[in-house]
């Protein structure tokens, strides 16, 4: 039976700081990011540690992620704008940086409704048919279940 607690951790795996900059440096030789196992990640100049890394759940597919510099961007904003919201809804927050934290709003807003549509990196699901669906949760579930 597949524990829920693995499908979630699969599906927000959080790196390491030790493993982001493995994955940096190896896509600086490496900007294709075309690996399918840790073995084939190793030859191409991955550390020794990715061995034990690989079977975390999560991490294959995070290493693997073309789009995970941008996710990891878009993450970063959301941490922002939430930070800017605390401040800007704390009564006791000095004019300063009310002042400063409202100019930042205003500039994260301009730039997300500049036209510039945006996608999503699960949009593709939306889109499967049945058997695409059942082949990707079975991939997915298969890296929780070791199989």
């Amino acid at each position: 039976m597949t524990n829920i607690r693995d499908i979630v951790q699969a599906s927000s795996f959080v790196p390491t700081a030790r493993q982001i900059r493995a994955r940096n440096k190896w896509a600086e030789v490496n900007p294709d990011m075309e690996c399918a196992t840790a073995e084939a990640a190793m030859a191409l100049g991955a550390p020794q540690a990715i061995i034990r890394w690989w079977s975390t759940p999560g991490f294959s597919e995070w290493w693997n992620a073309s789009s995970w510099a941008r996710e990891e961007a878009e993450a970063a904003l959301l941490q922002g704008m939430a930070r800017i919201s605390d401040i800007l809804r704390d009564q006791e927050s000095p004019p300063q940086l009310l002042i400063a934290a409202a100019k930042e709003a205003r500039e994260v807003w301009t730039k997300l409704n500049s036209g510039v549509e945006q996608k999503f990196a699960d949009e593709a699901i939306g889109q499967m048919d049945r058997k695409e669906l059942e082949e990707f949760i079975r991939k997915k579930t298969s890296v929780i279940s070791g199989t």
